[in-house]
């Protein structure tokens, strides 16, 4: 595999093309992991919700990258808000590996009995603003809906969720978002929390090439869907 992939899926005109069944996502998968694989040095970010963003392509409204949860990603959590958010993007995730929970939480405002405050989450170069704002809200959690291997989920932009990953194992998808004009990306956060910024922090490359190879050799031993 050439070690040029992920130059080349980052200049794609189409890369949304490449997402239309099943086979064609697993394909693109496994080029994107043995290219990572491949390279001393590969794009990765740690992200504060535990898993590792490889991103692929990045267009004037659309994005793609590849997310990999490894096994315990629970414990590597560490956001300073909580897991449950909303995107300024309507959001397609092919589940790769393992299997993913997509947790949709109900979020509504409430002043005298709420359990969160509201924060906007404004994206910098290295790093994020996470901006306190007036609104106190409610939430309540829904069930997770697990989604395996070989399919896809959909969260549309302003979905208040939360990503569940199974207790052992190594979970990734395939993530393209589609910009909505208008939306704004939040968070839930502690009622007496702060504004504050978030450095984002680089995934060392031994650690992005280790998640990559766990994945894909569980991705080898998955039978296809």
């Amino acid at each position: 595999m050439p070690h040029d992939l992920l130059d080349t899926l980052a200049t794609a005109p189409d890369v949304a093309g490449r997402l239309t069944s099943a086979p064609d996502v697993r394909g693109l998968a496994l080029d994107v992991l043995r290219a990572v694989c491949a390279r001393t040095d590969p794009p990765g970010v740690a992200h504060p919700l535990g898993f590792v963003c490889v991103p692929l392509h990045r267009g004037a409204d659309a994005g793609l990258c590849l997310h990999m949860w490894p096994a315990g990603a629970a414990v590597r959590a560490d956001p300073t808000t909580s897991q449950v958010h909303a995107h300024s993007w309507d959001l397609l995730s092919w589940v790769v590996c393992g299997c993913l929970g997509n947790q949709i939480v109900a979020v509504r405002d409430d002043a005298e009995h709420p359990t969160h405050r509201l924060f906007q989450v404004l994206s910098e170069s290295g790093g994020d603003e996470l901006r306190a704002t007036d609104r106190l809200v409610a939430s309540t959690p829904g069930r997770p809906e697990w989604t395996r291997a070989g399919r896809p989920y959909t969260i549309p932009a302003g979905a208040f969720h939360a990503t569940a990953t199974p207790p052992s194992g190594n979970a990734a998808s395939l993530v393209l978002a589609r910009t909505r004009p208008g939306a704004a990306d939040l968070s839930l956060g502690g009622l007496t929390l702060d504004s504050h910024r978030v450095q984002r922090r680089h995934s060392p490359p031994g650690e992005t090439i280790g998640v990559a190879r766990a994945v894909l050799a569980q991705m080898l031993d998955e039978a296809p869907a």
